[in-house]
Order: C-alpha cells, then structure tokens, then sequence
C-alpha cells in the first residue's frame, strides 16, 4: 500500500513551523551548559591547567579535565564561554599529529601512488591487469588528487546529559546510538543497560555524526557534576578544530587500450589515510585489511580484461572518518574523467564507450540513456556551454548524471544537472528525487571550492570565512528521473555525490581542452 507512493514525510511539519526538536534544542528544568577548551592538536592532553580566573567568573558550576580538553560548566552558554576564554591550559606535546602538513603530505602520497613497487593491499582483481597494460596498444597514465573536506553540518555537535547514581541519560543527534552507548560505556564506566539514550533530529549529518566523541566528552563532564542536566555544544570553530574529516587522497590510473580503443588493462592504485583501520579494528583485520569506507566504488561494472585496484593506507596521526560519498566522491572522479579522456583521445563517443563497458549491465545501460534523453546530450551547445557525463554504481544504485557547464574567467559555472537513478524498489519516488538534488549539490560545493588544510596538525579554516561552501546563486537546477526496478531496494541518501564533479571537470575539458585532475578543481583553470 505504501512501497512505491508518495507519502508526506512525518518530519516536515515541525522544520518548517519551526516546532521541530534538534539536540541543541534540548531544554529541561535546571540545565547547565558546558563549553570545551579543546587541545589545538589531535591527541594531545591538558598538562598543567590554571582556571582560577574562569572559576571566579559568576555562574561557573565547575571546571572538568576530560582528556583532550577542559570543560567549563555554568548557567548559560554564554557564562561558559566567557570563563573557558580566561582558562590558561598547557597541553603535551607529543601527539603524531603535530608534524602533520596537508600539503607536505599530499606530495608524499603522489610519489607513493607513483611508486608502482610499492604493492599495498589489493582491493580488488580481475584477470591480468599488468599483462593486459604490456600488451595494449596505447597506454594512459594519470595522477588525482583530493583534499581533506569537513561535514560542516549546520548544527554544530552537542549532547545534553544527566547522570543519576550509576545510570546515565542522552540526548543527542546521533547518526549511531550502538557508538553512543559503546562509547559512553568505555570511557564513562557506565553499565550498557544503565545507558539511556534519546536521538533527536540531526542538524545535518553526512557522516560526522556516526563517530560519538562528543556524547562521551558530555558524559564525562555529566558525571562531574551529578543530578545536573549539561548540554554540551561546540561552536563552529570547536567544530572545525575537531574535525573528523575526508582522507586527503592520492590516485595513481594507469590505462590501457587495444588497437580499437577498447580499454583491456585498467590499474588503479588508491593512498589514503585509514578509516575502518581506526575506528572499527576488528572488522578492518577481518576483511584483510581492506578499508572499504576509503576504497568502495573502486570496482564497478564497467567489465575490463584486466583490473587491478592497490590500497595503500597513512596514519598521520589526524583522525579522518566518515563524510557524505567518501570513497566513489573522489575515485569516481578519477575513474569517469580518464573515461572521458581515453575517449577523446581514440576519438571515440564517451557516452558510447561507457555503454559498452557496462554491456553485462543492463541497469546501468539504461540510466545513461536515460539522463542522454533527458538533456539531449546529442545535441552541441551553444552560446559558450558544454554538457558533461558521468556514471556511478555504488550502493547497488545506478545513476546517469550529465551537467551543463560554461566557463567566465577561467572559472565554471553549472547550469543545469539531470540525472536517471535505478535504486532497484523506489519505496518513496519524490524523497529519492530530493535526496539525489541535496547530495549532488553536496558534491557540487565541495567540488568547486571546499578544502580544510593542515599546518601543524592544526585546521587552518575555522569558519565559513575561511571555508569556503556553495552560495544560493551558484545553485544550478536539478532535474532527477526515478527509475524503479524490480530490485531490493539500494542506497540512495549518497547517490547524487559521486558523479557530479567528474561530470563537471568532463564538461570543463571540452570548453577548455584541460583535464582536472584535483578535488576542489582549481581555483581557475
């Protein structure tokens, strides 16, 4: 009755009358707030901590050491900032991210991906990769690159808690209540069962909200201070200071063709900081060490003689962790735009020779000529525009994306974007549509500008000054295809992110007659 139907979303009401409940919403007799000094590096702790300023500030509850950080409680939001601003804290200094530099970093991780002796782990193999590249006919090589990106959500990370005798209540917008509770339990010494947790309404989550610091730096400051209710909240610049964010990437492709452009060997060589390797362990060992958050979407259905993919993983000490599209975000890039390129230089359709590599793939097939109709792909543009193509077929979805692009000053501006998307049972047709049009803008801004940078193992954006996101007027329209098939039911809340920055950087070759090879796309190219 339902599958299948335009059903009104439960949720929407209360967002748009404003009524709905988020956790920095949170209200209840007798809270407190709590705001957090943290350390300026990844891993560090206090040292020495002198609060007597912060403490004789009125309304100050009291001063908790919680490892990376010292939190201040009070009657208000603004009484605890007011007194975290006047704790004078030393802090160690030996954390493995303090000789992190991003840019130093990426550098090494372009030689590794370079460096064809050094194997790593194999992801994924088909056939004979380096035979099929020997004997191919023409050989393309490229390096890509992408930079660490933060979630930065609209609402910052809170937690609101309060600690009863031996049991411990949350409340906290949360993407994983088991990393809630497991965390809380571990560090907090609470007994699972004494764990209560509410989930709120998340102000935006994209994969920041899975991992559950910030409900255990509230718990411990909640069991300081027993029978009072404290909402932690982080400012945006605490936001960004913590930032969990996507692993700076390098990737090396190399390609092979026969002597009718047919493409026979494809290696594809993926450095990469670890996520999996750091916050699930046991489930990284057991799956060989292969981390599947920084490498799926590196397959695919495109059917080649020869495939090889090579994970080579860093640990520089900056915790990197989920973010919307992770892994098909940037290898998808790097995989359709040498697609693209392979066939501009055969001199073939690249439209065609992505149908024949998805030959064996009639899903796939089919939404490719389906966005093709959609936007007309057939037919030149004018007036100083180009139409760029991509494809993805992560989380068992199959999505056709083609943009329309022109370029002022060297830098592009997106039109218009359509996309035909196969997610197997379409259990609720018009949320796919506006899950597909909020994470292709969701790659669009993080293609076009955004990029967090490392001095020291220090963020250097902290704020929206700095970091720079998609404004309203850059906002192109999107024009989405649901494709139902009798299929189980795929992933879709991603779907829209992998292809809209290879689609782009396709377009911008055809204007240009350059190749981008970086995420963010050069300032002007």
């Amino acid at each position: 009755k339902l599958v299948g139907k335009e059903v009104a979303r439960v949720d929407l009401p209360s967002k748009v009358n404003g009524s709905a409940v988020y956790g920095i919403d949170s209200r209840m007799p007798g809270l407190h707030y709590a705001a957090v000094l943290h350390a300026p590096v990844q891993g560090e702790k206090a040292e020495k901590i002198d609060d007597a300023a912060a403490k004789a500030v009125a309304g100050v509850k009291a001063i908790v050491p919680i490892g990376g950080g010292v939190a201040v409680v009070a009657d208000s939001f603004f009484t605890a900032q007011k007194a975290r601003a006047l704790l004078n804290v030393t802090w160690t200094n030996t954390a493995k991210g303090r000789k992190y530099d991003s840019d130093v970093a990426m550098k090494e991780f372009v030689a590794r991906a370079e460096n064809l002796g050094d194997a790593g782990v194999t992801y994924f193999s088909h056939g004979d990769a380096a035979k099929e590249i020997a004997g191919g006919a023409r050989t393309f090589k490229a390096s890509y690159t992408s930079e660490h990106v933060a979630q930065f959500t609209m609402e910052p990370m809170n937690c609101t808690a309060k600690v009863d005798g031996d049991k411990i209540e949350l409340w906290v917008p949360s993407q994983t209540v088991a990393f809630v509770v497991g965390g809380v339990a571990a560090v907090g010494g609470f007994k699972p069962e004494n764990i209560k947790v509410n989930i709120t309404l998340l102000g935006g989550g994209y994969g920041r909200r899975v991992e559950a610091e910030y409900a255990i730096e509230a718990a411990l400051i909640a069991k300081a201070v027993p029978g009072v209710p404290v909402q932690m909240i982080w400012t945006r610049e605490d936001d960004m200071l913590r930032s969990k964010p996507r692993p700076l990437t390098a990737q090396h492709l190399i390609a092979s063709v026969d002597a009718q452009g047919k493409l026979v060997g494809f290696q594809h060589r993926v450095v990469a900081e670890t996520i999996y390797g750091r916050v699930l362990p046991p489930a990284f060992k057991a799956a060989g060490n292969k981390d599947a958050p920084v490498m799926e979407g590196a397959d695919g259905v495109y059917a080649i003689p020869g495939h090889l993919v090579q994970q080579c993983l860093e640990d520089r000490g900056i915790a990197c962790s989920f973010w919307r599209g992770v892994a098909p975000g940037y290898l998808k890039f790097a995989i359709e735009t040498m697609i693209d390129e392979i066939a501009a230089e055969t001199k073939q359709d690249a439209l065609k020779m992505r149908m024949d590599l998805a030959a064996k793939s009639p899903r796939a097939q089919a939404v490719m000529q389906e966005v093709a109709k959609m936007s007309d792909y057939a037919r030149p543009r004018t007036d100083g525009r180009a139409l760029g193509f991509a494809f993805s077929d992560t989380w068992t979805s199959f999505i056709g994306m083609v943009v329309e692009v022109s370029m002022f000053q060297g830098k592009p501006t997106v039109h218009k974007i359509w996309a035909a998307v196969d997610c197997g049972h379409a259990l609720t047709p018009k949320n796919i549509e506006t899950q597909i049009e909020g994470s292709a803008i969701f790659g669009l801004s993080a293609a076009l500008g955004e990029k967090l940078s490392y001095k020291a193992g220090e963020p250097q954006q902290r704020n929206l000054g700095a970091y720079t996101l998609l404004r309203a007027a850059q906002t192109p329209i999107v024009t989405v295809k649901v494709m139902p098939t009798d299929n189980e039911p795929g992933g879709i809340g991603e779907v829209g992110l992998p292809p809209v920055a290879p689609a782009i950087a396709n377009a911008i070759a055809k204007l240009t007659g350059k190749r981008i090879r970086t995420l963010p796309f050069p300032q002007t190219v």
